[in-house]
């Protein structure tokens, strides 16, 4: 063979892989699904490499190759671009389309409500059951190791801090993420009503974890604050139902009971605010911006009782002595 077509050679052999490429491009670009309403979810991990994400595409039967979709992500220089998270990939979706998705970090979002008083448990069903997380258990101890120096608070544990509010999150969200957003969202709304960090502000939180249990009409909340405050001042106990209902439900896993007994109110624990003076040892609900303002700005009364009223408004009859107090027990 001459040299005159030795040379020409590797361009032809270059323009034939071309040809290849250009040809097979549509074969290896679409889809192996010929289902347009077939929905899958993919999740990218965090630092997963190009080559094992294009496996599992392949796996899971996303793609049609992985070698072109390693391919066209080297092309375009999108190798280390790929967003950590969770996709839904749609029937028909293209190998430049998914990998269009994964770049610009277009991930599937679901929206929940968190409710004002909810605990860590409660929470975690909602969570659990918009798919946001896959194991209550683990979140709830990632809850409770969250370390909250960050914001100045020198305690561990994320209880009484996850506001309350309506959140926008991603499947499958690493469950301290979760946890940061709900807490940075605390600390924001607990600056904006000028609720100061100070030495005692972890526990006026604990307080309002409690107000946030036991009132139900906004305006009595900082009247429920001040009985709690100047039950403490007596050195007598809470009394709130609403630490042996924590005790019951969250430390010890039992369904909500329809009312309580007098032996509930000897559970041995240190919530248990009938057996214990003082304050429980940590939030026993996540407080909304009512009771933390109860809380922290407190009625000025000499109330150490209240009473639900009888009457479904949802009231309480207040008292300063026992006597009172257990007359209207008895005529409420």
């Amino acid at each position: 063979m001459s040299r005159k077509y030795l040379f020409f050679l590797p361009g032809a052999v270059l323009i034939l892989i071309v040809i290849v490429l250009v040809t097979a491009f549509p074969v290896l670009n679409s889809s192996p699904s010929r289902s347009a309403t077939t929905v899958r979810s993919f999740t990218v991990e965090s630092g997963e490499g190009v080559s094992h994400v294009a496996h599992r595409l392949k796996e899971e039967g996303l793609i049609r190759s992985e070698t072109f979709f390693k391919l066209i992500c080297r092309l375009s220089r999108l190798q280390f671009s790929l967003q950590k998270g969770n996709y839904l990939i749609e029937g028909r979706l293209s190998s430049t389309a998914i990998l269009s998705m994964m770049t610009s970090g277009k991930q599937v979002t679901v929206s929940v409500v968190i409710p004002e008083g909810y605990t860590v448990r409660q929470i975690a069903d909602v969570l659990y059951t918009g798919k946001i997380i896959a194991d209550r258990d683990r979140f709830i101890e990632a809850v409770h190791a969250f370390s909250l120096e960050k914001y100045g608070v020198n305690h561990t544990g994320a209880e009484g801090f996850l506001f309350p509010d309506t959140y926008v999150f991603q499947y499958n969200m690493f469950y301290n993420d979760i946890i940061s957003v709900m807490t940075d969202n605390f600390f924001k709304k607990a600056d904006e009503a000028g609720l100061t960090i100070d030495n005692h502000f972890y526990e006026k939180v604990i307080l309002a974890s409690v107000v946030e249990k036991e009132y139900r009409v906004e305006d009595e909340a900082p009247v429920i604050a001040s009985v709690f405050l100047n039950r403490l001042k007596k050195k007598m106990r809470l009394e709130s139902c609403a630490t042996v209902l924590y005790v019951i439900t969250e430390i010890l896993g039992k369904p909500h009971p329809n009312q309580l007994f007098y032996s509930d109110l000897e559970i041995d624990s240190p919530f248990n605010t009938y057996r214990n003076a003082g304050l429980p040892p940590a939030p026993v609900s996540n407080p909304g911006m009512v009771a933390l303002k109860a809380a922290f700005y407190p009625a000025e009364t000499d109330y150490l009782f209240f009473v639900v009223r009888g009457d479904g408004s949802g009231r309480h009859t207040f008292t300063k002595d026992f006597y009172t107090h257990n007359y209207y027990k008895r005529h409420n």
